[in-house]
């Protein structure tokens, strides 16, 4: 909570096993924002190229392009 009051953005990445549960609600109070969460439901297979891209332009965006004010 203290991260994102300072402005941090927080992203999760859950991944959840076979034999285990993942616990989402306890991600999304973590991060705060649904749409920073990337929730993986058939464990480390899952993780594939196309998801490195979705997460590197969900993470690593151009910040002068996310703010109208900044064009």
């Amino acid at each position: 909570m203290k991260l994102r009051n300072k402005g941090v953005l927080i992203f999760a990445l859950g991944v959840q096993s076979s034999r285990g549960k993942l616990d989402v609600d306890q991600l999304e109070s973590i991060i705060g924002v649904k749409n920073h969460l990337f929730v993986f439901r058939e464990g480390f297979a899952s993780l594939t190229e196309d998801f490195a891209m979705e997460l590197s332009d969900s993470v690593c965006h151009d910040p002068f392009y996310d703010e109208p004010e900044h064009h």
